[in-house]
């Protein structure tokens, strides 16, 4: 998706897929790996140059579990959102709290900084007269909007903490956990297709997943050094991460911590890959440029 953070990379294959008629949806009981997937590549589509906002619509202390009601009232919530904000549209994620009220967690694009104080005002408002019955305290703690500070921060949020068990319900009926609303009006990445052979293919596959294994190695120091104290140089001199026979992960158990989990990837015949895509576009195609060793 040129402009956006996503792309996909395919081996061609000589083996002819049958067709198949998908199967028939069940109800939504989890949110799954492949639903969560699903999200981080439809964020991942949108353009890059616009940070998202970031906001929280949760419920009052006296609340009911009725899933059908917590989806009327996205429902009033989004017809209001898009007769307020012609120009604006949002990416919906449902969660639950600890003392097992629902939330929800839209990612709203389209409000300028001009009319962010305005759009919290009447964020606050319409969300205490949709879900709060106009409770005067949950008006002003009912709803939060913070500004993400780069594209990715979505992304993250998508893979990090939204992914914990405990902010879902399973087994429970409770519907979709994320939608789209006002799609028309978000501005997505231009699909761009560039065909490869067999060779090519192979070849950028390869490079892809050197790329997500450095992002990943870069992420795990950053999280052990969080949960250490100490600076990444030292823990790469001590042994963390160049192979030295030392068992950190257990040292860490020990401890009551846990070492973040390396990326296993499998061979497979396509890869997704969150990145900037129009820098690496360029990068690519003198890739696949080369003559072939």
């Amino acid at each position: 998706m040129r402009g956006a953070g996503f792309a996909k990379v395919s081996t061609p294959s000589d083996i002819p897929r049958g067709s198949r008629k998908p199967p028939k949806r069940a109800d939504v009981t989890c949110f799954s790996e492949r639903s969560r997937q699903r999200l981080r590549i439809k964020i991942a589509s949108v353009v890059r140059g616009e940070p998202p906002l970031f906001c929280t619509l949760t419920y009052p202390a006296e609340w009911i579990w009725d899933t059908k009601l917590w989806k009327r009232h996205l429902k009033i919530f989004s017809q209001r959102f898009l007769r307020r904000w012609i120009g604006a549209g949002f990416i919906w994620k449902l969660e639950f709290q600890q003392r097992g009220a629902p939330h929800f967690h839209p990612f709203v694009w389209g409000i300028s900084d001009s009319e962010l104080r305005e759009f919290r005002q009447w964020l606050s408002e319409v969300w205490n007269a949709v879900a709060g019955n106009g409770e005067s305290n949950h008006l002003l703690a009912g709803t939060r909007v913070e500004q993400m500070r780069n594209p990715g921060a979505a992304i993250r949020y998508v893979s990090g903490y939204a992914a914990k068990t405990d902010q879902t319900r399973p087994g429970e009926k409770v519907g979709r956990y994320w939608g789209v609303v006002g799609r028309e009006r978000i501005a997505w990445g231009r699909p761009e297709v560039v065909s490869l052979n067999q060779q090519q293919s192979k070849v950028v596959l390869r490079t892809i997943r050197r790329y997500m294994r450095v992002v990943n190695r870069e992420t795990r120091i950053k999280r052990v050094v969080k949960m250490v104290g100490a600076t990444p140089s030292e823990l790469i001199s001590w042994g963390w991460f160049n192979g030295r026979p030392i068992h950190w992960g257990k040292h860490l158990r020990s401890c009551g911590l846990r070492m973040p989990q390396k990326l296993r990837l499998r061979n497979l015949q396509s890869v997704n890959v969150f990145l900037n895509v129009d820098f690496w576009f360029e990068k690519i195609l003198r890739l696949i440029a080369m003559p072939s060793q």
